[in-house]
């Protein structure tokens, strides 16, 4: 056989062989109702049959559809977070970075990144250094001076400096512990205290103190109530006063000689020596507080609250009265004691007045017991003009009174919860302090003539920034400075310093900016009447985007400097334009749903063929879960489901494949599915 016959022959037939397979996958293209082949279909071979006047209902219907190119967006960003025209970064130790976000789509073509620099023209410090915005000062008196601060920069420029000076009738803050006798004529005392104690501490919320409440028996007696937090134990106080303020009790005998529990009861009674009772040794267990109490906070008001209706040791009586036919429990004839009450009182003021944070006594007396069987026997409780005729209810009264005297506080008598409320407010209501005196780094600033009440005295002294200059100089070696305001008065009470401004600048040294390591500039120096320095970071940032591999690319500007203070920023400019891709497609998704009624219509539709231009680069690719995913960031997952994707119940929508390359994008309905489909 010729060859080259041979070869023309092979050529036909694998020529005949294309075009029958061509052929056939035109057939089948065209016999598909819609999807990816069938868009090819009629892009290309339908063309050629529309030549013999057939009509493809799905290609006529893609012929007529628009094509919307992809639209380029431009992002100006002019405004730093929060909307605000300036950032402030602030240094807070030398060399240690401080940095500022940024946030640019991976895609982007960026056009400008620019922002510019400065110190700020003023500063300020409106707290002190604990943190506050006020400071209330609780002065014990004469020989106390109490010392506040506030911080500022060792390299400030003080400019002026004002705060506002007042007194106050309460502290702050008072810490109150209640110290009441276990004997069985508290159950009212107790049951009172205990139920109310909540509402208690709500009134002196309400008069702004902020207060604490520890709550103590006095020993172990038959009586305590549920809110007992602790005990001043009898082995406690037998410790430490080694039994020097106590007698323990002796017999009791008729005068006559009999025992006291014969029968007939005798008129006179006595024991063979003087006795104290722990239960009701509210001298004794009030000393023990004042030398082992540890819940007290520095800057509160002290008080304790001994509730009893014996006197301090818990002493009992010698000699008693027995009106046989009218009650068969003595009542005293008089109050010899045990002997050991002066000396608990006598400890007590020593105690107090070698405090420096001084405790506070204040007595209350119980009422008098309705119980005969419980009744002390001191009268304690009735009327105090009543009281004062009475010899043993007298005497007690007058102890208490000479422990509240000496410790500054006041005895009171209770009744019911007004009295006990009444009895706390007085507890911390103080005299306006007088004679106050105000400096600031050893400068007098204030000193008042007159009792300091609530009205506000205004600091301000032209030269304090000069002296508080010269004091940073001469007393401050770490980076921020404390400054001293210290207080004295010549009386007890609440000195209020409020509403501290000072003002200052602050120059920068050796102040350094990179963009994540990358050095962008070294300004030496850096002073509020230097003009703006502009940082431009535009190449440095392409650089960076062009390494970025997620759709959102996260950098950090990183400022450090030689000193400590505060940078600002101002003037940011980045512009960049980029492709919303993602945004525009799932807007075409949603449009598309909607004209399919959500689902409910019966008739196939061509929604839009999107074009992505060939540019665009892919940070990564659009897939099915990507788009739910931003169903499920936007919260619509009850508009248009995606079960597989954990979108919702159903599945009304379906990616064909992943997009990853430019291409054109059609999105449609098809009926017979209820779903929109992406190809």
């Amino acid at each position: 056989m010729d060859p080259k016959k041979g070869f023309a022959t092979v050529t036909l037939i694998f020529s005949i062989l294309i075009t029958i397979v061509a052929i056939t996958l035109m057939l089948l293209l065209a016999s598909n109702s819609t999807g990816v082949g069938k868009q090819y279909y009629c892009k290309s071979l339908y063309r050629v049959r529309t030549l013999y006047n057939y009509r493809d209902p799905y290609c006529e219907q893609l012929k007529q559809l628009t094509y919307t190119q992809a639209e380029k967006q431009v992002v100006k960003i002019t405004q730093f977070y929060g909307q605000h025209d300036q950032q402030a970064i602030h240094l807070r130790s030398r060399g240690v970075i401080e940095q500022y976000p940024l946030e640019v789509p991976a895609y982007a073509e960026l056009n400008n990144a620019s922002f510019a620099v400065s110190v700020p023209e003023s500063s300020q410090v409106r707290q002190f250094s604990d943190g506050e915005i006020y400071q209330s000062i609780l002065l014990q008196g004469v020989s106390d001076t109490q010392t506040i601060y506030f911080e500022i920069p060792r390299n400030a420029v003080v400019n002026d400096i004002e705060f506002e000076v007042s007194g106050r009738s309460t502290p702050a803050l008072a810490d109150m512990v209640f110290l009441i006798d276990t004997s069985g004529s508290m159950a009212n005392e107790w049951a009172v205290l205990c139920t109310n104690l909540k509402l208690l501490q709500n009134t002196l919320d309400d008069i702004g103190v902020n207060s604490t409440f520890s709550i103590y028996g006095i020993a172990s007696g038959g009586t305590h109530g549920k809110c007992q937090q602790a005990i001043v134990s009898q082995q406690e106080m037998e410790t430490e006063f080694r039994g020097m303020y106590h007698r323990q009790m002796g017999l009791w005998y008729c005068q006559d000689g009999r025992n006291f529990n014969d029968k007939p009861l005798c008129d006179m009674i006595y024991t063979n020596n003087p006795f104290d009772s722990y239960d009701e040794a509210w001298g004794t267990a009030t000393l023990w507080l004042m030398r082992h109490y540890s819940g007290w906070r520095d800057d509160a008001k002290r008080i304790i609250f001994p509730i009893s209706d014996s006197d301090p040791t818990g002493g009992g009586q010698t000699l008693m009265n027995r009106q046989s036919n009218v009650n068969p429990y003595p009542e005293p004839a008089q109050l010899s004691g045990s002997g050991t009450e002066d000396a608990v009182i006598d400890a007590i003021i020593e105690k107090y007045n070698t405090q420096r944070i001084k405790t506070h006594i204040f007595p209350i007396y119980g009422d008098k017991s309705t119980i005969p069987k419980e009744d002390e026997g001191y009268y304690l409780g009735i009327p105090e003009e009543e009281c004062t005729k009475k010899t043993p209810c007298k005497e007690v009264l007058n102890m208490m009174r000479r422990v509240a005297d000496a410790t500054e506080g006041s005895v009171s008598p209770y009744n019911d919860l007004v009295s006990l409320r009444d009895s706390i407010i007085d507890a911390i209501t103080l005299p306006y302090p007088e004679q106050v005196t105000v400096k600031v780094v050893g400068k007098r600033v204030f000193q008042s003539s007159q009792p300091l009440d609530e009205t506000p005295n205004i600091v301000q002294d032209a030269q304090l920034a000069s002296a508080i200059q010269t004091y940073i100089a001469s007393n401050c070696d770490q980076d921020t400075c404390k400054i001293p305001i210290t207080i004295t008065s010549a009386t007890q009470g609440v000195v209020w310093i409020d509403k501290l401004r000072v003002s200052y600048t602050q120059p920068m040294s050796g102040v350094k900016v990179d963009l994540e390591g990358h050095p962008l500039v070294t300004i030496p120096s850096l002073t509020h009447q230097s003009t703006l320095q502009p940082i431009d970071f535009t190449e440095e940032l392409k650089k960076k985007l062009v390494s970025c591999t997620t759709p959102s690319c996260e950098f950090s500007l990183d400022f450090t400097a030689n000193t400590i203070g505060t940078i600002l920023l101002s003037q940011l400019d980045i512009q960049y334009s980029y492709y919303p891709i993602e945004e525009q497609l799932l807007t075409a998704i949603l449009d598309c749903w909607i004209l399919s009624g959500y689902g409910k219509s019966t008739q196939n539709h061509l929604c839009k063929e999107l074009v992505i231009p060939q540019e665009y680069r892919f940070a990564e690719p659009i897939t099915e879960k990507s788009i739910s995913d931003e169903f499920i960031e936007r919260n619509i997952c009850h508009l248009i489901e995606n079960v597989d994707n954990n979108c919702g119940h159903k599945d009304n929508f379906r990616l064909a494949k992943e997009i990853n390359t430019p291409q054109n994008i059609l999105v449609e309905y098809k009926a017979d599915s209820s779903q929109i489909v992406v190809s």
